[in-house]
Formats: structure tokens, sequence, C-alpha cells
């Protein structure tokens, strides 16, 4: 153990971390990853003596009070605390100056706490976060040696409960072929039910695995687990997402469990921890839903073809400038996409792209439509053009807001969007090859906007990792990947197209800050559209989903091509079952 003088305390999301490193063993913990730096060896805990004077000044200095989170990297009731008590003397701050926590430990010990964290809880808020992963206590004192079993956290979570603190559980991670049973969830869950938990996160059913935690555990399964270090290099190489073999079925019974006990779930839960009583997010949030499920009578049922082998929509709905020529004029803006749902059968998300999407938000999409829409959800912009060193936890954020949709058979693909500076290099094509592998198995499709991109080993990697690649639509210039010049071909189920319009003067024009851009102003010709449909005969024959988007959104020109288009398709396929 050693001490430091920690420069700040609170992160820009107002978490905390007032030690570095652990001791209590886990063998599976991704803490131990030599991208986060933390201390060699491992044991060696890294304390922040002055994490209490500067957690005061910041909250003194805060205009609003908020959550202020702990345990997401390092567990504050390490062995250490007993004495040092660290992590009361913040709560103790925490709690005179009305702040909420959001706290997540594996220790019994935060009982020693239960005053403070009753208190906060009272004056705002407090959730304890407990993580559960193996229910057999034998098998739990070898995967996580030091620290109190699973039994003796159930307890704890029983004694949070009595107390009035709502609590959460960290069902992950899993060991395939270890802990990876329908026995061990189920003992898990009915701990969660038996304890009265608000909500569980639960991404997936798997491990994470990257050079410094790998190698750790690796060690542990020579010691305990003799043939499984081989097990898991001949199954997963040095794959960063280790999935379990029985995920699909586990994952049913999760999600049909988690309905059947209305419990949060994953991005619910990580919504309900940010949210500081009386801000009113959440609320807002959960309003919408409600409103939205009723926003879905307002409107007849024009358009009921969501089971089409063809697909028709916008790249976006929400444009005020349209009412009053596509948009009733007295319509409210709240019921567009319930106005929308009745004209089109398919809708290409694209405010996911600029705002990572959460549960709650997907889960009022679908209600506003009323059911009647399948959803192209277009990837976050984190994942495409700004890729960060957290790009797979990104990943795993945008995979879970997924689920809503994924529930009701209501998505249709991912949409993935590489920049044009995405260049066809090694590099980028590792990328790509570990993102497909992060965002599966949502069914996705790619679209290059560099022509590089437009080669037969790329449709060949595409396929083997079932993704598909989008026929582009856009100006016959230098670089672009215009689909009718390339023959771009369609690849998998999915025949996706997206019409930007021909605008060639526009697409590289420069405009004023703040001004918008004139790239996609413009509007096809009945004969440029009519063009499309020996397109999409050709792929409805073979088997294939078409999906065709309008992106030329400037003056309601995309809405009214996709109207007209849709017409005329109409009419052609409706007696080939097509339509």
């Amino acid at each position: 153990m050693h001490f430091i003088q920690a420069k700040s305390i609170l992160s820009p999301q107002n978490g905390m971390n007032l030690y570095r490193g652990c001791t209590h063993g886990c063998i599976y913990c991704d803490s131990r990853s030599v991208c986060y730096h933390t201390p060699v060896p491992f044991e060696d805990i890294e304390v922040k003596e002055n994490a209490v004077e500067l957690l005061e000044a910041r909250l003194k200095s805060k205009r609003k009070k908020c959550m202020i989170g702990t345990g997401a990297m390092c567990d504050p009731y390490m062995h250490c605390e007993k004495d040092l008590q660290l992590t009361r003397r913040c709560l103790e701050v925490i709690d005179r100056y009305g702040f909420g926590l959001a706290i997540q430990t594996k220790s019994d010990l935060i009982l020693r706490d239960i005053d403070l964290l009753e208190s906060i809880n009272k004056k705002a808020k407090c959730v304890v976060q407990i993580t559960l992963t193996t229910f057999n206590e034998d098998l739990c004192r070898i995967i996580e040696p030091n620290v109190c079993t699973t039994r003796r956290r159930f307890e704890v979570l029983k004694e949070m409960h009595t107390r009035g603190i709502p609590t959460i559980v960290w069902m992950t991670p899993d060991l395939p072929f270890i802990n990876d049973t329908e026995e061990n969830l189920r003992g898990i869950l009915g701990y969660c039910k038996d304890a009265g938990v608000k909500g569980i996160i639960k991404f997936d059913f798997g491990v994470t695995l990257r050079e410094g935690d790998r190698e750790y555990l690796y060690a542990a399964f020579d010691r305990h687990f003799p043939g499984m270090k081989e097990r898991y290099i001949h199954t997963y190489g040095n794959a960063y997402q280790v999935g379990s073999p029985n995920r699909a079925k586990l994952m049913k019974i999760f999600r049909e469990w988690c309905r059947e006990n209305n419990m949060l779930v994953d991005n619910q839960c990580f919504e309900y921890m940010r949210e500081f009583p009386g801000v009113g997010e959440a609320q807002g949030m959960a309003a919408g839903v409600a409103v939205g499920g009723q926003q879905g009578l307002l409107f007849e049922d024009e358009m009921k073809a969501t089971d089409s082998n063809i697909l028709i929509g916008t790249s976006g709905y929400d444009h005020p400038e349209l009412k009053g020529s596509f948009y009733p004029s007295d319509l409210a803006r709240k019921d567009f996409l319930s106005f929308y749902s009745t004209k089109f059968n398919a809708l290409e998300l694209n405010s996911t792209f600029y705002g990572m999407p959460t549960v709650e938000r997907i889960a009022s999409i679908y209600q506003r439509s009323g059911g009647r829409l399948k959803f192209s959800i277009k990837l976050n912009q984190l994942l495409t053009h700004q890729i960060g060193r957290d790009w797979r936890q990104q990943a795993e954020i945008f995979k879970a807001a997924m689920n809503p949709l994924l529930e009701k058979d209501a998505l249709a693909t991912v949409l993935i969007q590489f920049p044009e500076s995405f260049h066809y290099i090694k590099e980028n094509r590792v990328y790509l090859a570990e993102l497909l592998k992060a965002l599966y198995p949502l069914p996705c499709v790619v679209e290059f906007r560099h022509r590089d991109w437009i080669k037969d080993s790329v449709f060949e990697g595409l396929a083997a990792r079932n993704a598909g690649i989008v026929f582009c639509d856009m100006p016959q210039l230098k670089n672009l990947p215009d689909g009718f010049t390339l023959q771009t071909p369609f690849i998998g189920s999915n025949a996706y197209i997206r019409l930007h319009g021909r605008n060639q003067k526009g697409w590289y024009a420069q405009v004023a800050e703040g001004e918008e851009t004139h790239r996609y102003d413009y509007e096809y010709s009945e004969s440029e559209l009519a063009s499309f449909i020996p397109i999409i005969e050709q792929a409805g024959t073979e088997g294939k989903r078409v999906q065709l988007y309008f992106n030329n959104h400037p003056k309601g020109t995309g809405f009214k091509n996709a109207l007209k288009l849709q017409e005329m398709i109409k009419t052609k396929f409706m007696n080939k079952g097509l339509w």
C-alpha cells in the first residue's frame, strides 16, 4: 500500500475512485488490464489520502445537487478500508452536503456504514450495487477468493432492502464452461427476488479479456481448472469478448424472468442511478413512454406492412420544417413519429448517431411508432467517427439499448456508417472486424464513404461476419462509392440502399458555420426512381429483405421521393408477394 496526493477526485460524470488496485483477488478482474495503468503489483493499493478534502471542495462548489458514484473501477471496501475509513469519511461529506450516492462493492464491510447510507437515502438518494456472479459457494471461493461469498452478499442485499435502500445487482461476468449454467443463473435470480432487488445489470453472458487480466485468469485456471486455459485458447484465441456458448439460451431465460418480475435491466439501471430526486429526467422519460403508447392510437393504420420484404422510409423523421407539407400543420411535434408510421413501414433513425441511445429512449420511440415500423438504427459516432480507447464499452452500451427493439422483433438493422476519411488500411480493417464482433449478434450493415473498400475481399469478410454492405446512391465523384458505378453487391439477407441524392456541386461545397450543408439537397426524378425497381425486384426474388432509405432530407424531398417510390413499387410488386 502506498499513498499519493491526488490532483482531483471527481470525473466529469461525477464518479470517483478512492483507491487504485484491489485485494479481493477475483480471477476475472478487468481492472488488472494494463490499459488502465493500475499499480504493479495490483495488490499494492494506491490510496488517495487527500480524497476527503478534494471531495468536500468540489461539492461545496457545485451549483446543483447530483448523484456521486464510486466503485466502478476499484472496490471502495477493500481490506485497507477497515482501518483507513477513507470511504466512510467521503460518505460523511456526501451526506453533509445533501448529494446522492451510487456505490458498488462485493464486500460486506459496507454494512459498517449503513447508518450513513440510510441518512443519504433519506435526504437524497442512495443506491447500493452488489456483484453476484457465482451461486455455488465453493466455486465462488475459487473465483472470488478474498472477499465474502455470494450468500453473504445476498444477506447484505436483504439488509439494505429492510432499511429501504434500493439495490442493483451486477450479474457479471460469467466464465464460459465454468459458471455459465442455467442452475447458476436461476440461483442468483432467486437471490435477487428474495432480496427485493430493484434492477440487474447483465449486458451479456461471458467475460472480457485483454493484456494483464488474461494472464492472471489463465494462471488461476492452471491452479484450479486444469486444461481450461488450453480450451479458452483453442476456442477464443486472443479475442477480447469471450462469449458463453450458452448465451442465447441463458439470455432468453434472463429477459423473460426480468419481465415477469418487473426488474430494471442494464441501461434502465444506469438511468435510475443517474437521476437525482427532483431533477425529473427519469420521470419525464417514463412519461414519454406512457404518452408514446397512447400516441400510437392517434392515426389510422394506413401502413401495416412491417412484415413486408420491402421496407421504405427516410433517414430521420423529426423535421419541424415539414409541418404543412408532409406533417399536418396543426400536428404537435411529439406526434410526428406516430403520423410517420402511418405513411411508411420503416425508419432509419439517425439521432442515435449524435447521442448514445438508451433503453428508455428506444422503448419510447417504439411505443410512439405504434409497433408499425421496422427500424434501422444508426451506430453512434463514438464508434465510427470519434473512436476512443473506450470504444468497446461504448459498443456494449449501444448494444444494450437495442433490447426493446429486439424483444419486439422491430430491429431490421444497425447501420454502421464510416466517414470518407476511414481508409482501407490494416488498422481500420482490424477495427472493423473487432467492431462487428463486439456488436454481434445485432444485424449490421456497413456504409463506406470511400470506394477503396468496394472489393471482393471486403465483401467476403463482411459475409463471414454476418454483416451486409450498403448500396449508396450518391454523386459519381472521385472517391465516392456510388453503387451504380461500382455495382455494389448485396451481401447476406439484406439489400440495403441509401439514397443520398446526386448533388455533385453541393457534395464538397463549403458552407458558413452554423449553416446546413447542401450535400443532400437533391430531388430524384420519377425516371431516376424507376431505375431502382429492377434492383429491388432482383433482390426480392433472391429472398433478400430490401431496405430503402432516403437521406436527401432538405426541403422534404426525401419524404416526397419515398412516398412516390413506395407508390410505384407497391403497384408493381403487390401481386408478387414482395410487398
